[in-house]
């Protein structure tokens, strides 16, 4: 049956319009091949529509325009197909044919037998160059998409083709390309087909890659997954990097992955393992050298090429800071560009942080056990304490404190701390977590196993211990030193025979009566005792004698005095006593001045027992001394230098006349001071 021809172009032109607006709308945002397609489609829809119009308007936009417009579908058709694939278009055969078809229809417009079949072969011409590109990926290019529009073209050929059948039958060519019967049943059917294979072709082409990449992208982070799961679990590098080789193999078929690392990388990383390449030969997946000129990566490219494939590339491994890590060579079949189809530049970012952090990782490794080498040896005790219990000791802890690493471990450190000590150092080791006192030293007791309490100096810095904060902590015994100080100050302030203060503490401990009597308006007393009858026993039982005598005074006058007095010796025999804390009122200070000094006096006048030994032999000494006292009242008033000095002059003034006096006996100075 016969249509109606203008009624069939009319649908024709409705149904490429519908189907490049179509494609318009889905390819707005992107799509650019998309965009093609919708054009060709808008182009067809012209040319149907200035067909239409044959007799009603000029031959030459009928003939001339509508031939153009048809070429130029087929030709932005073309266009759609390579920008789709990726290639560059090879224009000259893209749109030479279009110029073609526009001059002959120009030139042959009176001539339509001739006319049609010029146009027809063009249209045969164009119709393979969409074909070529097409067949040339079919192994490329995923789905069905690429087959429904290879259909759509070859239906063309054949609409063409069907154009030129008269010919040859010798009926004439009254019957032209876009005559009256192109518009019957057979031929509306295939036009129409034509254009629906051409759009559902480019929609399925685009749908199909777009899912292919999608399922791509979720392989590529599995594997990308893979390659830090190896690095976090801490594999070394050359596992790391033959997995990374597998899995680009896997993750593109039929191609082959090789990288090659700097020497100066396998130095600080050991030997490198170089396991066979899949499919025979002996080119490895990781090598050491400069690159692509290196030996295994010439071996693998060699390989390769006996494989297949041919396009073999090198991209260099770059770290953060742009040092060169290494090449990775890739190698696959003819086709479109391999960094393109391979994801290139991905696959040289992941390769090069899995080179990088296995080697900061390493550094971490060989800087931590040279770390913890130093710890380990240190002369000094290390510990690590986290929310107050200790979570590592290093060997010399456990020497200074007898204990053992199980003993230690998990423990509260205050366990260890004397009872004494225990505030002191929660409350200074606060502040040092907050890294707040890292320069923080300060002596306390620890509780040894072996030794008992101990004296410390502690010190440290805070840091993270396993992701969270802790301190670093510095133990180093000053016991000794601590005791060799004290035994210093106590020669310097004291008398080595009786242990009594000596002259300098004296004058520090009156220089505290003075200003303190100048606050509270109290008096304090100085005594200066000198033994009557001390030589004789010298002369006669000699020094060692006479210094147990001198240690039993010191005892005697000890007992004589309160805690907040001082005793002190200056020397032979004479002692001193200050007595501070008197009445202010000066008859009052006076009396107890003199009771004191009495009592002090009565008692160095009892007799003296010295035990003593001879030549292995034990005696005693019996023996009767007494002393001569001088005492001063003082109150505060005076500041000047040397005030401390005179008073002592005073006292021992008043000490001679009690020995003018025949000894034994107490004087005070004529004139209190102050």
């Amino acid at each position: 049956m016969d249509l109606h021809t203008p009624t069939t172009l009319l649908l024709i032109v409705i149904v490429s319009s519908a189907l490049a607006a179509t494609l318009g709308v889905i390819a707005w945002r992107n799509q650019f091949e998309l965009k093609l397609g919708a054009g060709a489609l808008a182009l067809q829809a012209l040319a149907f529509t200035l067909l239409s119009q044959r007799g009603q308007i000029a031959d030459v936009w009928t003939v001339v325009g509508a031939n153009l417009a048809l070429a130029s579908g087929v030709a932005m058709l073309a266009e759609a197909v390579y920008h789709f694939q990726r290639r560059a278009p090879p224009r000259a055969w893209i749109w030479t044919p279009v110029l073609l078809a526009a001059l002959v229809a120009a030139l042959l417009i009176d001539r339509a037998a001739a006319r049609v079949s010029t146009l027809a072969l063009l249209v045969v011409l164009q119709a393979g160059v969409v074909l070529l590109p097409l067949w040339q990926c079919r192994r490329q290019t995923p789905g069905h998409g690429q087959s429904l529009l290879a259909a759509g073209a070859l239906l063309l050929v054949l609409i063409a083709l069907g154009r030129l059948r008269p010919l040859p039958e010798g009926g004439g060519l009254g019957s032209q390309l876009f005559g009256g019967a192109y518009g019957q049943g057979p031929g509306f059917a295939g036009v129409v087909l034509v254009l629906l294979l051409v759009a559902l072709g480019m929609l399925s082409m685009v749908q199909e890659r777009a899912e292919m990449a999608l399922t791509t992208s979720q392989a590529y982070q599995l594997f990308r997954s893979d390659v830090l799961d190896r690095l976090s679990c801490g594999q070394p590098l050359p596992a790391v990097l033959t997995a990374f080789a597998l899995g680009v193999e896997r993750l593109h078929p039929g191609c082959g992955c090789h990288l090659v690392l700097c020497p100066a990388l396998t130095r600080a990383l050991g030997v490198l393992e170089t396991p066979p390449w899949p499919g025979g030969g002996t080119a490895a997946r990781v090598s050491v050298g400069e690159g692509e000129r290196s030996t295994a990566a010439a071996a693998f490219t060699s390989r390769a090429a006996q494989l297949g494939l041919a396009r073999c590339r090198g991209w260099p491994l770059l770290a953060s800071d742009r040092q060169h890590l290494g090449t990775l060579m890739l190698a696959c079949r003819d086709g479109p560009d391999a960094a393109d189809t391979l994801r290139a530049d991905d696959l040289t970012r992941l390769a090069a942080l899995a080179i990088e952090r296995s080697v900061d990782a390493q550094r971490l490794r060989d800087s931590e056990r040279q770390y913890r080498e130093l710890i380990e040896s240190a002369n000094e005790g290390i510990c690590v304490l986290q929310d107050g219990l200790v979570r590592y000791a290093n060997p010399k802890v456990r020497e200074l404190t007898g204990h053992a690493e199980a003993e230690l471990l998990g423990r509260p450190f205050l366990e260890f701390v004397h009872a004494a000590d225990r505030t002191l150092v929660a409350r200074k080791h606060q502040p040092r977590l907050q890294g707040k006192s890292d320069n923080l030293r300060y002596p306390a007791r620890l509780l040894t196993h072996h030794h008992g309490a101990r004296w410390f100096e502690l010190s440290g810095v805070p840091l993270e211990w396993q992701g969270r904060p802790a301190t670093l902590n510095f133990l180093t015994d000053i016991t000794e030193r601590r005791q060799e100080d004290e035994l210093v100050h106590e020669l310097a302030y004291h008398d080595s025979l009786t242990g009594l203060a000596n002259r300098r503490l004296l004058l520090d401990h009156l220089e505290l009566v003075l200003a303190g009597n100048r606050r509270n308006g109290r008096r304090g007393a100085l005594l200066f005792l000198d033994l009557d009858h001390f030589k004789p026993l010298n002369d006669r039982h000699g020094h060692h004698v006479g210094d147990l005598l001198l240690v039993e005074v010191a005892r005697r006058l000890r007992h004589c005095v309160r805690e907040l007095d001082t005793v002190a010796r200056f020397g032979g025999d004479e002692f001193v006593v200050l007595l501070s804390g008197l009445a202010a009122e000066i008859e009052l200070a006076r009396q107890q001045a003199a009771q004191i000094a009495e009592k002090a006096r009565d008692a160095l006048a009892e007799p003296y027992r010295l035990t003593t030994t001879h030549d292995g032999v034990a005696g005693t000494v019996e023996y009767r001394c007494s002393a001569s006292v001088g005492v001063l009242l003082f109150a505060g008033p005076s500041e000047r230098e040397g005030a401390a000095e005179g008073l002592l002059d005073q006292t021992d003034a008043a000490m001679y006349r009690a020995k003018e006096a025949g000894g034994n006996v107490v004087s005070f100075s004529a004139q209190p001071a102050g």
